[in-house]
């Protein structure tokens, strides 16, 4: 990361040195992505892993989010987070109306977690 010059007594503080010094001093990094829930015939749970863009020092929070494209069945997901490490993570979903879901469902996710 490319560190601006400091601020002038009196100049305005360019935003890009605000963004450093807070890195500086929270060191934390906050990455997000989303992938599609593939689905095997009629089976009614999935699994998928997940490798993040960057690899965080240790072990980040990840939040889950399943969505639907429009027109698609409404299942009720249930997903978890599991294996997770600072390279990635794995997702595991289960669909508990016992009905059959074969396209559409994509997950959304997000790490806050120590930089690198």
């Amino acid at each position: 990361m490319a560190v601006p010059a400091r601020p002038v007594e009196g100049s305005p503080v360019d935003a890009t040195w605000g963004g450093v010094v807070h890195d500086g001093v929270v060191a934390m990094d906050i990455q997000c992505g989303t992938f599609a829930l593939s689905w095997a015939g009629s089976a009614l749970s999935v699994s998928t892993g997940v490798t993040f863009p960057r690899a965080f020092a240790a072990a980040p929070i990840v939040a889950t989010s399943v969505v639907n494209q429009v027109g698609t069945p409404q299942p009720r997901l249930v997903g978890s987070v599991g294996s997770l490490s600072a390279a990635g993570f794995s997702f595991q979903g289960v669909e508990t109306r016992e009905t059959a879901v074969t396209a559409g469902m994509f997950c959304h996710w997000i790490a806050i977690g120590p930089r690198a």
